[in-house]
Formats: structure tokens, C-alpha cells, sequence
């Protein structure tokens, strides 16, 4: 069963002849967990925006974006904002509190759950996010891995059925880049609850991902299993998009199925190349190599 469909969707900002998106399509089913990628400025945030009604932006859009089988122009704010959960790139820009505990809160609030309901999520989505600890800090106070993760905790505080995340993990660490990555997919997994992810790190997400959509000049251009869509792209040479397991795929020419992870690409390499003990270099016996006088 699909749960979000895009047909022939284009958008052009006020005041521009350029259309940011240009007849993109893209289908994904419930369930389903699905990484975005492509080159900067193909359109992929625009596209994010436009998906949810109340963060639409301004200018021109033509096409048809429908979430669980509604129009987005037919649907309610409260059904848009229950129904699609949005994670922003930056946190800074999504926390609106100074608590911990009334960020968690504050979004449930908002479309004016009861307090015994609200008492509820709250301590359930802090347990299972591991939130409990430091529930009772500052925001401010936080690192940065700790805010992407309140804001992910505070969106799934109303359980969406689709759950959309901008880059979440740029400005983190690679471990808390990890361990948020696990975390979605726990999210995916346990709750199944469907994932459209856009991410540059791919060695993690396309492992772990169902498809692979990736967009250009305002298109899907690839979409399916991601190892289809790296094969394919490999052959385009666009090689820049690529986890970097699959690179060493490409560039070695070898048969058989693209890796994508890094241990992958470990096992990869050792099944196809040899090890090879260099020799050390010979220094000649009683060569001066260092002198060092009146210092």
C-alpha cells in the first residue's frame, strides 16, 4: 500500500524561471525505508517542504502529492502535522524551549492532547529514546548528537505514519551520526513506521535502506534496490555519489554484487586482492643520516 505518491510534481520560486523540480515522480509504499540523495542544490529540500503542507513554500507549483491516499491540499493541518513527522537539519532551528521535558511536551500541546495522554508519550518515547538521563537539563545545555535527538523524540511524540528527515546527521560526529541512523532504523523496524531519508552518509543508511531514490536536475532519475541504483549509477561514472565501498567496486572492475557498507567493502577487497608484503627500504650501514652541532 503506498503511502506518499508524486506525480509530475513541479515547483518554481517567486520571481524565477527556473523550475526547482521538473516533473518529479516517486512512489513509496508503508512501511518502507527509503534514503534521497543527489548532487547540492538538485531540489531534494524543496521537495521535502513541499510533501508537508504547512511547510510548503512560497511560489509555483503544478503536480500531485498525495499521503495516505488524500490530496496534501485536502488535508487538515492537524492531519499534516499528526500524520508527517519533519526532522530538520539543524536542531537549533526546530527546539523551541528551554527544557528538555517541556520540549517533549510542547508538540503535543500544540494540537491540544489531554495532559494524562501527554504525561504518557512523554515518558515512553523518553525511555525508549534513552532521554531519561538527561530529561530534566537545559536545552541549550545539550550536544549536539542530544538535540537532533530530542527534536526526533518530540516529532514521534505523536507517532507518524511517515516520518521525513533533512540531512539530520550533518552536523554531528560520525558516532552520534551512528547511533541516530540505528535509531531510525530501530523506529522503521519496531514501529514501523515509513522513513524518506535524505543523507550523504551512505555507507550507513543504504545498507539498512528498502530503495534508493536518487534525484538530478529536479528529477528522480534512479529509483529501487539500492544496489541497483549504485550499479547503475556506476556505470554512468557518477562514482561521486557512491559509498565509498562501491567506488572501490567501480574503479577495480570487478563482477558480482556492488558492496555498500564498509565492512562490505572490506570483504570485498579481501576475497579479490592479495596481500602483499612490501619490502622495507635498505639503508646502508653506517650512513650519517642526522647531525646536529652547537645546539
Amino acid at each position: 500500500m503506498e503511502i506518499l505518491s508524486i506525480e509530475n510534481l513541479k515547483f518554481r520560486y517567486p520571481k524565477s524561471d527556473k523550475w526547482v523540480l521538473d516533473g518529479l515522480s516517486l512512489r513509496v509504499k508503508q512501511g518502507e525505508f527509503v534514503v534521497l540523495s543527489g548532487s547540492t542544490g538538485c531540489g531534494k529540500t524543496t521537495l521535502f517542504k513541499l510533501i508537508k503542507k504547512e511547510l510548503t513554500p512560497a511560489g509555483e507549483e503544478i503536480g500531485k502529492v498525495v499521503f495516505r491516499g488524500k490530496d496534501k491540499e485536502e488535508l487538515s493541518l492537524r492531519e499534516s502535522a499528526e500524520g508527517i513527522g519533519f526532522v530538520m537539519q539543524d536542531p537549533e532551528n526546530q527546539i523551541v524551549t528551554e527544557k528538555v521535558l517541556r520540549e517533549l511536551s510542547f508538540y503535543m500541546e500544540n494540537l491540544g492532547y489531554a495532559p494524562a495522554v501527554i504525561a504518557a508519550r512523554v515518558g515512553e518515547l523518553s525511555n525508549y529514546f534513552g532521554i531519561t538521563p538527561w530529561i530534566g537539563k537545559d536545552t541549550f545545555h545539550l550536544s549536539g548528537g542530544q538535540k537532533q535527538l530530542l527534536t526526533l523524540a518530540s516529532v514521534m511524540t505523536v507517532f507518524p505514519d511517515l516520518l521525513i528527515l533533512d540531512e539530520p546527521t550533518s552536523r554531528l560526529d560520525p558516532i552520534a551520526a551512528g547511533e541516530f541512523i540505528a535509531t531510525l532504523k530501530r523506529i522503521n523496524t519496531e514501529l514501523g513506521i515509513t522513513v524518506l531519508l535524505c543523507e550523504h552518509r551512505l555507507e550507513e543508511v543504504l545498507p539498512i535502506a528498502d530503495k534508493f531514490a536518487y534525484m538530478e536536475d529536479g528529477k528522480i532519475s534512479y529509483f529501487g534496490e539500492p544496489r541497483e541504483v549504485c550499479r547503475a549509477l556506476a556505470e554512468r561514472s557518477a562514482e561521486e555519489f557512491l559509498p565509498a565501498a562501491t567506488r572501490i567496486w567501480y574503479l577495480t572492475r570487478k563482477k558480482g554484487e556492488p558492496p555498500l557498507s564498509v565492512k562490505d567493502g572490506k570483504n570485498y577487497v579481501g576475497e579479490n586482492f592479495s596481500a602483499k608484503k612490501l619490502p622495507l627500504p635498505q639503508t646502508e650501514k653506517g650512513k650519517e643520516l642526522l647531525r646536529m652541532t652547537n645546539v
